[in-house]
């Protein structure tokens, strides 16, 4: 699946801040290694389009049909099917608190998996209609790009942002008293910051954080488990196994299994 995939990271000074990368997929159904793939939970929003091949996605709280989505910062997994003989997706992944940028609801209140229509209205349909008229990749990055620009409402996430990035530069190995003291601001307004603009819990992002380093070492590097559970910030091998398990119902070897699929380009 590898050369199937295509990653583009913008230049845009404000793009830049606010995404990791774009990426986009197209392949025939037949070169996915499972025609279902589990989602793991991840440190960032994802915005994805499925052009005429929607998926079929489903978690505890829905099992629907879709070609476009948005979803937020989740301890949930999410499973995503195809529904068609074919995968192609363009998406991106964003901050974690880029819904306070979309809108003025508590990220808190919004369901895991937002129906991008839902949120961003009748801008949707613009987009999709340019989406389908773009021949090249290139043009399809640029679209979603502009498309993202248009949709940023004005505010200052400042002290969010400020955080993310701390608890990023730690790679998890943080508390949000330690946080707190350091930004010179109460833990309870970390902790509001964290439900309005991302969704979840500071604790549940630290969590996020440190897990995705973790799996990205499990697919991609030689190094043992008890050593990639203390580059994680665990306490030790059985920790991290543990926490893997609360998060994504696996094992260790069970995700190394499944390394190699669509992933929508997680890890």
């Amino acid at each position: 699946m590898k050369n199937d995939f295509l990653i583009y990271r913008t230049n845009h000074e404000v793009l830049s801040r606010i995404t990791d990368f774009f990426f986009y997929i197209d392949s025939p159904i037949e070169r996915l290694l499972s025609k279902q793939e589990d989602i793991i939970p991840y440190p960032r929003a994802t915005f994805g389009y499925f052009f005429n091949h929607p998926f079929l996605v489903t978690n505890q709280h829905t099992n629907e049909s879709v070609n476009l989505i948005l979803t937020k910062v989740s301890h949930n997994g999410v499973t995503v099917q195809p529904t068609s003989k074919r995968v192609k997706i363009v998406g991106v992944h964003l901050q974690p608190y880029i819904l306070g940028y979309l809108t003025n609801q508590s990220a808190i209140r919004l369901p895991h998996i937002i129906q991008a229509k839902d949120l961003l209205g009748d801008n949707i349909a613009s987009f999709t209609q340019k989406m389908e008229s773009c021949t090249h990749v290139e043009e399809k990055f640029r679209a979603m790009e502009a498309f993202i620009l248009k949709n940023l409402l004005q505010k200052d996430l400042t002290l969010i942002t400020k955080i993310v990035q701390l608890i990023e530069q730690q790679s998890g190995d943080v508390k949000v008293d330690e946080i707190a003291h350091r930004l010179e601001v109460s833990s309870r307004t970390i902790r509001n910051h964290f439900y309005h603009y991302v969704g979840c819990s500071p604790k549940t992002y630290i969590e996020l954080v440190k897990l995705k380093k973790a799996v990205y070492q499990l697919n991609f590097s030689e190094h043992s488990l008890t050593n990639i559970s203390y580059d994680s910030n665990y306490f030790d091998q059985s920790h991290f196994i543990k926490s893997l398990k609360k998060f994504t119902g696996k094992s260790p070897k069970e995700i190394q299994k499944e390394s190699g699929s669509f992933r929508l380009l997680q890890f």
